[in-house]
């Protein structure tokens, strides 16, 4: 499944992207961030491959070379954000050469399309720990049977809803 809303070219993201890594999802995205008592947001290309995502944050400080960040990180999803990391939020942003219904179909239908993807990462993680228990605590190896179990019930609520 590739979902190419923005051209894969738009930004210099790809060049963060890993070789071998496949680019299966690309938009542009509004990211909010809350950093103690500041809120802050500003709209960025992504870049999603089925376990990491790439997206841009600004420097606040003056650089000569650039004025924007391109970070490369394992994604996550949340049932009231389009995805998220530990800190930021995103949402899609609807592109001039999109319409409102599909922007529309196409936010509903992100989790039904994106939580086979983290629920796979997730087993496999689950299965590396387990192979080596002295490395993780039984707690940690409870918490990952517990997430997983989590993504399967959002992927099971998806599918009645919208498959």
């Amino acid at each position: 499944m590739t979902d190419i809303y923005v051209p894969i070219d738009y930004s210099d993201l790809k060049s963060v992207i890993p070789p071998g890594e496949d680019i299966i999802y690309s938009t542009l995205s509004q990211v909010n961030i809350r950093k103690f008592s500041a809120h802050e947001k500003w709209n960025s290309h992504v870049l999603l491959t089925k376990n990491h995502f790439a997206y841009t944050e600004p420097i606040k400080r003056k650089s000569p070379q650039s004025n924007i960040l391109p970070l490369y990180e394992l994604w996550l999803f949340a049932p009231n954000t389009i995805f998220i990391t530990k800190l930021f939020a995103f949402r899609f942003v609807r592109d001039t050469n999109e319409t409102k219904e599909n922007f529309k179909i196409r936010s509903k239908e992100f989790g039904l399309k994106f939580l086979p993807y983290l629920l796979e990462a997730k087993k496999d993680r689950l299965k590396e720990m387990e192979a080596d228990p002295g490395k993780f605590s039984e707690n940690k190896v409870r918490k990952m049977k517990s997430q997983i179990s989590t993504v399967e019930k959002a992927l099971q609520k998806n599918i009645r809803k919208f498959g």
